[in-house]
């Protein structure tokens, strides 16, 4: 299997042999320019020795002309001087000759020759002089000068002079071709090196790059809910894996969707068979309901002499098949709500007549218990957009919920204007809630627990109903309590200037 892993492999050391070659190659080739360098400063340094040693050989050969001519002190130094200079250079030609200079070892030899005669014919004039006969003496000198030194030793020096300038001139022309050589190498090798590893990067690349854009494609197509869609990959390596397991993936998602869409249909279609199992069992419940009520109602009209008791028992029955009617209508109420089921018809309302029916319809809750219902309300008129039927509705939930925890005090309805919404608050004096199950009491079928508290019966569906009616009309409602103190609740109820441009009270 050619996996990536492989490939990269592959890429890498195909750079790396390219670059090892690129290293020797360079190596080598700066080990030649380096030797012919060397040997370039080599014939210059013996062209500039030989060029010294001629000037030696003048300077000495001018040195002696002189201390024979004067004959001073100032002169024989001189003479010695560069006769010892004369002398150091003599010994240092076998030297020369093995440093590797252009010129033979024959060449050598014969300045060595040349040198020794002129030594001679110096020391015959140097014994004439020592003996007084000057004349002597300067024939001597003359004589070695012109047949040594003119006739041989400066011939010698200029044709060596002219092989020396020529062998560094050669040599100085192959150190610049070889570093012409070097030079083009390197920019052949790293021209080499660049293609071969723009193309290795584009191998890798291509193996890498067109994989990844399948598999993103196809995740991109499969977030679209294109479930059909399978990546095409060829080959065994990691990416193929990955698209067999891609394509296994969506394979089950697809058939996962089908179940649960299978599932869906069963879960509404069923939803749906409760939703009017619960309105037609709610419906035919009211019947018989408001039959009884409406029999108490002839049995306490058509028979007034009956006992206390009698009608105790009456107003206890009227009391519970009441409270069956408002359980019954809360269900069915919830029902619709889980069914998106309720409308909503939203119109210009004053508030100050349905705070009246509101707390009308918590005064039917009392009975004899000792609570007081108070209204709070700004003397001008308030009107809000809304569907009054609902509103309604919440206002009666939250003071019947009030009411049923509240065994004595006040239970009080007030409305507190703000600039851009109204708030209605209902407050009472009861046993207040908990702070950790101030979220659970808007759940359907839970009610708030705490010390003290009585149970009043009810399915705990009065709280889910107001959340939900609140939500249904724009409103938003919160809760502040303290146990043992009491309870409020504020429905923030938002409102929106009419066409006649009314100017709405502000707090």
């Amino acid at each position: 299997m050619r996996s990536v892993k492989s490939k990269l492999i592959a890429a890498l050391s195909l750079v790396v042999l390219l670059t090892l070659g690129m290293a020797v190659l360079l190596y080598a080739g700066s080990r030649t320019f380096d030797a012919d360098t060397r040997r370039t400063r080599q014939a210059n340094d013996d062209l500039r020795e030989l060029l010294d040693f001629s000037l030696v050989c003048h300077a000495y050969m001018d040195a002696f002309g002189r201390s024979l001519g004067q004959r001073t002190l100032i002169a024989n130094r001189d003479r010695r001087e560069a006769a010892a200079e004369f002398d150091a250079r003599i010994t240092r030609v076998p030297e020369m000759h093995l440093a590797g200079s252009g010129l033979s070892a024959l060449d050598w030899q014969e300045l060595q020759r040349i040198s020794t005669r002129l030594g001679e014919g110096l020391h015959a004039a140097d014994a004439a002089r020592a003996q007084g006969d000057f004349v002597q003496a300067e024939r001597s000198f003359a004589a070695a000068r012109q047949t040594v030194f003119s006739q041989h030793m400066l011939p010698w020096f200029e044709r060596a002079i002219a092989l020396l300038r020529a062998d560094a001139r050669t040599r100085e022309l192959e150190a610049l071709q070889s570093a012409s050589r070097l030079r083009l190498t390197g920019v052949v090798l790293a021209f080499v090196s660049s293609v071969v590893a723009s193309l290795a990067v584009l191998w890798i690349s291509g193996s890498l790059v067109r994989p990844v854009r399948a598999l993103v494609a196809g995740a991109e197509a499969v977030g679209r809910g294109d479930l059909e869609h399978r990546v095409q990959l060829a080959g065994q390596d990691e990416f193929a894996l990955v698209s067999e397991s891609f394509n296994r993936m969506t394979e089950t998602i697809a058939a996962n969707q089908a179940s649960l869409q299978l599932q869906n249909e069963k879960l509404e279609r069923t939803y749906r068979l409760q939703g009017e199992f619960l309105s037609m069992v709610t419906h035919e419940l009211r019947s018989p309901l408001h039959s009884i009520r409406g029999y108490l109602e002839f049995i306490e009209d058509d028979e007034p002499g009956l006992r206390a008791s009698s009608r105790r028992y009456l107003g206890a029955i009227g009391e519970s098949s009441e409270r069956l009617l408002r359980l019954v209508n809360d269900i069915l109420d919830f029902s619709k709500l889980e069914a998106n089921q309720l409308e909503v018809e939203a119109r210009r309302v004053a508030l100050a007549p349905l705070l009246d029916a509101a707390l009308a319809d918590a005064r039917a809750l009392l009975g004899a218990r000792p609570i007081e219902l108070v209204l709070e309300a700004p003397p001008e008129p308030i009107h809000v957009d809304t569907d009054d039927a609902r509103l309604r509705q919440i206002l009666t939930n939250l003071l019947s919920n009030a009411i049923k925890f509240t065994e004595r005090g006040q239970v009080t309805l007030a409305v507190r204007p703000a600039k851009d919404a109204v708030e209605l608050l209902v407050r009472d004096t009861g046993i207040g809630i908990p702070e950790e199950q101030f979220g659970l009491i808007f759940q359907p079928f839970r009610q708030a627990t705490s010390t003290g508290a009585v149970a009043r019966g009810g399915t705990g569906l009065g709280l889910a109903i107001v959340a939900r009616l609140a939500a249904l009309i724009g409103a938003r409602v919160s809760l502040s309590s303290e146990l043992g103190r009491g309870t409020e609740f504020t429905v923030a109820l938002p409102r929106a200037p009419s066409s006649t441009k009314e100017q709405w009270p502000t707090s």
